[in-house]
């Protein structure tokens, strides 16, 4: 898929999306009735839907389903922080109530963003709405001649990742690149990272070591269109120097390396059919590039492209600094 057709299907998503920056005074929790399996979310809303003009006589009220990453967020900013696995085990009349409960002691803003009659986020009143749009149309305008390649792109309502190739490297075994990637409900930072691609196998490997990560908290769109110009021709320059470090890595020698993959899958809690895929990605070889190769390989059969993209960044970073892989210290996606 092409830039332009990720930034038309995103604007295709973002016809159904809309913002309120909502006191906690300004929406309550009811069952609207037994056939729901989830509390409806009963916003009375007495402030404009962000963006738009607004009377006071246009007070509206209205009915939207919560998800549940809506509903963990929602009980982390609540007063008390009520457990949110407790909530999705309560019928809905008793989840209502416990909700409307910890909503009255609490008094704060949060900005809520729907998708149609879904809320999908409560997110801080300082969060910055950076969409997928403004991010995809940045990286295109970046581009602007420049011959590439994408692949492996993924785009939905919530969030995008999209891998960027511009170069053949080390006579054709490597292409490099960059990885860029949004989220709009707090579950992913902006990120321009370089990327490096084996051509051989396809698999890629993110590297977060002199990218950019970004939260979504007081940053205005001149200063992330200024900030990715400035890191995407580094992420394109960086690569070249990991293409360096993983043909290192094919040449050292992991002697128990059954016991570091072992080891990666306890501190990252990864299944043991994502172990077994990682065993399969080293090829039978015993280096440190069998290991990064593995977990890219690994990558590709993971369902969520959250995933798949935290599995290629610490695919990555065991290459640039092995220890921090080895003791379980993660390089985020959440913000």
């Amino acid at each position: 898929m092409k830039i332009k057709e990720l930034i038309e299907t995103s604007k295709e998503y973002d016809k159904s999306k809309k913002d309120y920056l909502l006191d906690t005074k300004e929406f309550e929790f009811n069952r609207l009735n037994s056939n729901w399996e989830h509390t409806q979310l009963q916003m009375v809303i007495k402030a404009s839907e962000l963006g738009s003009s607004w009377a006071a006589e246009d007070h509206l009220k209205t009915s939207v389903s919560m998800t549940d990453w809506a509903l963990r967020q929602l009980c982390q900013k609540l007063e008390g922080h009520p457990p949110t696995d407790y909530m999705l085990r309560c019928p809905p009349d008793l989840r209502a109530a416990n909700l409307n409960r910890w909503r009255e002691k609490t008094e704060r803003k949060m900005l809520v963003r729907l998708d149609g009659e879904h809320a999908r986020a409560f997110l801080s009143e300082k969060y910055s709405a950076v969409g997928n749009t403004s991010v995809l149309e940045i990286a295109d305008e970046m581009l602007g001649d420049v011959p590439h390649e994408m692949y492996d792109t993924w785009i939905g309502p919530d969030g995008c990742h999209v891998r960027i190739l511009v170069a053949d490297h080390a006579g054709g075994h490597y292409k490099i690149g960059a990885y860029i990637s949004n989220g709009e409900i707090g579950n992913t930072m902006i990120r321009v990272l370089p990327l490096v691609q084996r051509t051989s196998c396809k698999n890629s490997v993110i590297f977060g070591d002199g990218g950019f990560w970004q939260r979504h908290i007081n940053v205005s769109y001149p200063f992330i269109r200024g900030a990715m110009k400035e890191h995407l021709g580094q992420a394109f320059n960086l690569s070249v120097t990991y293409v360096g470090k993983l043909v290192e890595a094919e040449m050292e020698k992991i002697p128990d390396i059954k016991d570091v993959i072992n080891r990666i899958c306890i501190n990252y809690d990864f299944s043991q059919n994502v172990r077994d895929d990682i065993m399969r990605g080293t090829e039978g070889q015993d280096t440190a590039m069998a290991v990064t190769n593995g977990l890219s390989f690994a990558a590709k059969g993971v369902q969520s492209p959250d995933e798949a993209a935290h599995m290629e960044i610490i695919a990555g970073l065991f290459i640039t600094d092995r220890k921090r892989v080895l003791v379980g210290i993660d390089e985020g996606m959440e913000e």
